[in-house]
């Protein structure tokens, strides 16, 4: 066989060879940790069926309004991103390989999050699952804090601050106080998951003190979710002090035992 009709016949294989290269340079091989990657496989990507290779974050509450990234190919000219069967509450399309989303809500479970696309719907897979948890919960929506016995009691009272915040599941609490004729907060218990502060006041001088709890979910990176502050008044141990003696009067070193 001579050279030239060897050439002839390696010709359409590098050319082919060329092709699939420069394919795979447009539309990158992603492998996600379930090792399903189905961008840079043929008929997935650009101008063809999109595929859902990864959901970060994968997981959130069933409220809705987590805001995910989905990485896969084939994204431009989407029509339609759902949670299983329900519609994303919104999304964008930042590129033909990403697109931002935000979780509509759902019921407890694991679905998964397809794209549509006039090319069609991205197949399901493990890469695309986005798992809804009753447990999850964003940060704290709101604490309140009470006192037993209530305002005012005399110094020397036990007091029992009570907190109690509403829209997370996993609380924790830290208590601060302001006494009277200060400006400054000043911490009494620090984040724990106990909602009650035990407060002695003996020595308390009569006045307004002034406390205060933050509130956060243990997922919250802020400093507080929520806060709330209560005065609480703090009377003398005795409002007054009589003495009588009987009886009344007596001679002097008569002698009369007098009871005071």
């Amino acid at each position: 066989m001579s050279k030239t009709s060897i050439a002839t016949r390696l010709l359409p294989v590098a050319i082919v060879a060329a092709v699939l290269g420069a394919s795979l340079l447009v539309r990158p091989v992603t492998i996600n940790s379930n090792n399903a990657a189905l961008c840079g496989y043929v008929g997935y990507g650009y101008g063809v069926q999109p595929a859902v290779d990864t959901v970060t974050p994968n997981t959130g509450p069933t409220s809705g309004g987590t805001v995910v990234t989905l990485t896969g190919c084939g994204f431009i000219g989407t029509t339609a991103v759902n949670f299983g069967a329900t519609p994303a509450t919104s999304f964008t399309v930042n590129s033909d390989t990403k697109i931002t989303a935000t979780s509509p809500a759902h019921i407890p479970g694991t679905v998964d999050v397809t794209v549509t696309t006039p090319g069609g719907t991205s197949p399901a897979q493990p890469g695309d699952q986005f798992t809804y948890s009753s447990s999850s919960t964003g940060p704290c929506a709101s604490v309140t804090m009470s006192a037993a016995p209530a305002s005012p009691s005399r110094s020397g009272t036990q007091i029992v601050l009570t907190a109690v915040a509403s829209g997370c599941a996993n609380a924790r609490y830290e208590f601060w106080a302001r006494w009277t004729g200060t400006t400054t907060w000043v911490l009494l218990q620090a984040y724990s998951v106990n909602n009650q502060y035990h407060w002695n006041s003996n020595g308390a001088a009569p006045g307004t003190e002034n406390f205060g709890v933050w509130a956060k979910d243990t997922s919250s990176s802020a400093a507080y979710d929520a806060l709330y502050s209560i005065p609480y008044t703090v009377t003398s141990p005795c409002d007054s002090a009589n003495i009588t003696a009987l009886p009344t009067s007596v001679i002097q070193a008569s002698g009369t035992h007098v009871t005071i």
